[in-house]
């Protein structure tokens, strides 16, 4: 993880907690006996191995660095010369005519006319809305100027449960039950690779994965070397998973943004009134032009 102020990786916390706990006994005496135990381990850190990935410039975000060094000042200027220069026009607006006769996009710096400065009326106010999760650099650099970390996180369990029961001397049943989650939860979900963008842009899932197992078993003493067991036993092994944004405000606010833009109708040929109705509800008021 990268020091507010420096932009430098510090080392990264790291938490591990493991309880537990049984206890058994008689519930009839010399006939029925039970067992139960149960330990749990949650676990969080943020990766041992970040590295620098490339994200936006201050500048390219229509901002500027503070006194502090912060990029915090607001200017309202899309310049992308950090990164093309302005000598030759890289950026054309795409508005402006047909391949090879599009104008150059110049927008001011500083009361110039400059090549690759995009004025902000041509910024989409949907891709503004979407920039504005994007994190900011970490260093002034134009490329490698982000400190990916993303935190990691389990919590899991296992329960056993047995019951054993006398019958008499040659008559023996027992009933064993287990149980587990290996699971990502505490609001930290399983990533393919730490070294990428938070969410909502980060490649992930919540994902719980389960384990049930139950055996029963019946003994019988034929004598002091011979004995029959008998035993029946289910197993199962399941898991659910959902997205990063599922259910969350930032997925409610990119739907939105999309189903709002002419000709989107929500899968359909013509988008059924109350579909139309709940997209314009939940759009925040500078996602998408009505």
């Amino acid at each position: 993880m990268a020091n507010a102020e420096t932009g430098i990786a510090v080392k990264p916390g790291e938490h591990q907690n493991n309880y537990g706990g049984s206890l058994g006994g008689p519930i009839m005496k010399d006939k029925l006996f039970f067992f139960g135990s149960y330990e749990g381990y949650v676990g969080s850190r943020v990766t041992n191995t970040p590295s620098y990935i490339t994200v936006p410039t201050c500048a390219e975000r229509g901002l500027a660095y503070d006194a502090k060094g912060h990029c915090t000042v607001v200017t309202g200027v899309y310049n992308f010369t950090d990164v093309l220069g302005s000598q030759a026009a890289y950026l054309n607006d795409p508005t402006s005519g047909g391949y090879g006769s599009r104008q150059a996009y110049q927008g001011l710096l500083n009361g110039i006319g400059t090549n690759n400065v995009v004025p902000p009326s041509a910024i989409s106010p949907i891709s503004q809305y979407l920039a504005s999760a994007l994190p900011l650099p970490t260093n002034g650099a134009t490329q490698t100027n982000y400190l990916a970390s993303l935190p990691l996180g389990t919590s899991n369990y296992d329960i056993d449960v047995r019951l054993d029961y006398t019958l008499n001397t040659r008559n023996k049943f027992s009933v064993l039950g287990l149980g587990g989650l290996v699971g990502y939860g505490k609001g930290l979900p399983d990533y393919p690779n730490q070294s990428q963008l938070p969410i909502p842009y980060a490649s992930g899932a919540y994902e719980a994965q389960k384990t049930a197992t139950g055996i029963l078993s019946y003994t019988y003493i034929v004598s002091q070397t011979m004995i029959n067991s008998l035993k029946y036993s289910y197993t199962r092994s399941w898991g659910e998973g959902f997205s990063l944004t599922d259910s969350t405000q930032a997925a409610a606010n990119a739907h939105s943004s999309f189903c709002s833009l002419p000709g989107q109708s929500l899968g359909h040929a013509t988008p059924p009134p109350q579909a139309s109705t709940t997209c314009l509800r939940a759009m925040p008021p500078t996602a998408c032009p009505l």
